[in-house]
């Protein structure tokens, strides 16, 4: 298992075969966006993964992902939005890997606050249009990624999420205090 502080940032390899592989591996099983779900023969789905790595390539102004020495974990692609917020065009783990929550967390957070230094910009939002394995992936933000605000929207075909540095930090540094008293119960003699 990979261990947080062993891990370093890198831009996305888009002619890296193994992480191309991963980023459509995840779409294929994971059907995150319309043009994938909609398809139920495999070579199709195939073909809308292939089209979405080249839309990430082409949209996307800051790719990176989160390494271990051996791994990839974590995959985000960003772009600055004109509203005043970078957008958080599609973020991911490596499926390939049975990463616990807490390093996804980490690894998340890790990579949105080197957008928010690359991009000189405090507030991030991402617009979620998937419907496929929608309501866990809602759960598991709501209850791990608790620095995120998720805003379901009735009237609009997607629903959105909200991260600022300040929520990020504030979050991290609360996992840290609970992390840190963990060790200090672990260290404890029982009587």
């Amino acid at each position: 298992m990979p261990k947080k502080n062993n891990t370093k940032i890198e831009l996305v390899d888009f002619g890296d075969q193994e992480s191309n592989n991963i980023i459509k591996k995840y779409c294929l099983h994971s059907a995150p966006f319309d043009q994938i779900h909609n398809f139920y023969s495999i070579s199709c789905r195939d073909i809308a993964s292939e089209n979405f790595l080249d839309r990430l390539k082409e949209k996307c102004q800051l790719s990176i992902t989160a390494k271990s020495e051996e791994d990839y974990l974590f995959f985000t692609f960003f772009k600055k939005d004109k509203g005043g917020f970078i957008d958080l065009y599609f973020a991911m783990p490596n499926t390939n890997l049975n990463l616990s929550a807490d390093i996804m967390r980490h690894n998340f957070y890790s990579l949105c606050l080197y957008a928010i230094d690359h991009f000189s910009m405090d507030n991030i939002e991402g617009l979620i249009y998937r419907k496929n394995k929608k309501n866990s992936m809602k759960l598991f933000f709501k209850r791990y990624i608790k620095a995120m605000t998720y805003k379901e929207n009735e009237d609009l075909p997607y629903d959105s999420v909200y991260l600022t540095k300040e929520s990020i930090l504030n979050h991290r540094e609360k996992l840290q205090v609970q992390s840190n008293r963990n060790k200090l119960d672990d260290k404890t003699p029982r009587t």
